[in-house]
């Protein structure tokens, strides 16, 4: 089964029966496109924040960027996460904000993650590209690395870009309501993570040090 894509906008998950989600940008007023093998047609989850945005302009971008503006052609960017019921977390990468939505479109909650941390990835964000003097070279602004459901809970690790610790929340997934926070000592710059329930394990990749890192979490 083939499906034309032509979002680029970053994150996409595949689950367990096979579905692919994929975020759009906010093409196809649509932040998630889910395809299902077998289906002609995919199913558009969520709406756009900001309008979709057909021409990237570097030039714009980067004033808005130093007037301390996060530009409309980011908003849209996320990452979709499959839950265990074939619901999907949305994690908004330019705004500390989670969504939950079933595949009929309907939105399930939205919860705002209230972390330091991430203020200092805006500010860093802002700094960096204030400082870069490459015309042709943004800095990405990315509150959330990576997500995985386990027992019906969202595992989220953030980006901890320029702190001492990494930083892992688990939300309720009927409220998104914080259930456990857990602090990495001393393992910044974690981008990718995998819970393994079965023996009390929490794996995290740091590609800057080429190593992954388990964590107890019973």
């Amino acid at each position: 089964y083939r499906w034309p894509f032509r979002y680029f906008a970053g994150g996409f998950s595949l689950n367990d029966r096979g579905a692919l989600a994929v975020a759009t940008g906010g093409e196809d007023s649509a932040l998630v496109v889910v395809v299902r093998g077998g289906e002609s047609e995919p199913i558009a989850v969520g709406e756009p924040v900001a309008p979709p945005v057909e021409e990237f302009n570097l030039t714009s971008i980067r004033e808005r960027i130093r007037t301390g503006e996060i530009p409309a052609e980011f908003r849209n960017d996320v990452l979709p996460v499959w839950g265990d019921d074939e619901s999907i977390f949305v994690l908004f990468l330019t705004q500390p904000e989670i969504r939950r939505y079933d595949l009929g479109g309907d939105l399930l909650w939205t919860r705002t993650i209230d972390e330091p941390v991430l203020e200092s990835v805006k500010e860093a964000f802002f700094r960096k590209n204030r400082e870069n003097t490459n015309p042709l070279r943004l800095f990405a602004l990315v509150y959330f690395q990576d997500g995985q459901v386990v027992d019906g809970d969202l595992w989220v690790l953030l980006n901890s870009e320029g702190e001492e610790d990494g930083i892992v929340l688990v939300l309720g997934g009927e409220d998104g309501s914080a259930k456990r926070r857990f602090v990495l000592d001393g393992l910044p710059g974690g981008n990718k993570l995998a819970i393994d329930p079965s023996r009390g394990r929490m794996y995290v990749s740091v590609p800057d040090e080429a190593m992954v890192v388990a964590f107890a979490v019973e």
